[in-house]
């Protein structure tokens, strides 16, 4: 009988060691497991950062380039509305240059920086798939409500400061009072305006910064190519319709014998 009970207790206890065995393989694999999903969930957000990150640099670099090419342009003056929408609200006092090295009051971000939303236009053939079959036939698919590879948002950031050679002054001279934009002592030649464009989808964002120049010349009277755009920009600052789009707020330009051109400096 002793024998027996020994032999049903040794049983017992096998068996209780076998039932810790198999729970700490359990466990064992259910945190091998895990620890796989994690992996492969790591992988699978990486992998959409990745598309997201690289749909934001190319959109952002294209339109960086697309900007500096239509600030440049010959007659940027008749054909650019973002042309024509700086030379009629910079150098005003509705638009304070921003300057971070001086403490001027309402200079700041908050004051100085512009920020636009950028859509794209509706153009049908763009938005919708298309399939091409062997014989190089084109079946048009279902209608998009949505761009094919356009960031989630595109957005300008839009700020000028003064020339580096007026800033510096400015410090040197000890200014507490913010000179004004517009007055006849502001110096605007030299100007530094500054774009960002700002591409942003799901969690990721890009951003590439234009650096431009302003060139100054004081008159239009050199030829008759350049009277000419002087009377397309006169038209433009007259015209009711575009003055609540390029001078929203109805500034009075008393300057536009001047010709701007705007040089592009550098990208980052």
């Amino acid at each position: 009988m002793k024998r027996c009970k020994t032999q049903e207790k040794m049983n017992i206890r096998n068996k209780g060691s076998s039932m810790v065995i198999a729970i700490v393989v359990i466990g064992i694999l259910m945190v091998f497991v895990f620890a796989l999903m994690l992996v492969t969930y790591t992988l699978y957000t990486s992998q959409n950062k990745n598309v997201a990150s690289a749909r934001n640099s190319y959109a952002a670099n294209t339109l960086s380039q697309a900007l500096e090419t239509e600030l440049q342009m010959e007659d940027a003056e008749a054909s650019s509305d973002l042309y024509k929408y700086l030379r009629f609200n910079i150098n005003q006092k509705s638009w304070p240059y921003y300057c971070p090295d001086a403490d001027f009051d309402g200079h700041d971000e908050a004051a100085a920086f512009r920020y636009f939303d950028i859509n794209y236009n509706y153009v049908e053939k763009y938005f919708s798939e298309e399939t091409t079959d062997e014989s190089g036939n084109i079946t048009k698919g279902e209608k998009s409500d949505s761009l094919a590879g356009f960031p989630g948002s595109v957005k300008l950031c839009i700020y000028w400061r003064a020339s580096e050679e007026t800033e510096a002054k400015w410090i040197r001279d000890g200014l507490t009072n913010a000179p004004e934009p517009g007055d006849a002592d502001f110096n605007i030649s030299g100007a530094r305006l500054y774009i960002d464009i700002i591409c942003e989808t799901a969690s990721q964002s890009y951003v590439v910064t234009n650096k431009y120049i302003l060139n100054v010349v004081d008159d239009y009277s050199d030829s008759k190519d350049n009277k000419n755009l002087m009377k397309t920009l006169d038209a433009f600052y007259k015209d009711s319709n575009m003055k609540d789009r390029l001078n929203p707020f109805g500034n009075t330009v008393e300057d536009l014998d001047q010709h701007w051109k705007w040089s592009f400096e550098s990208r980052e």
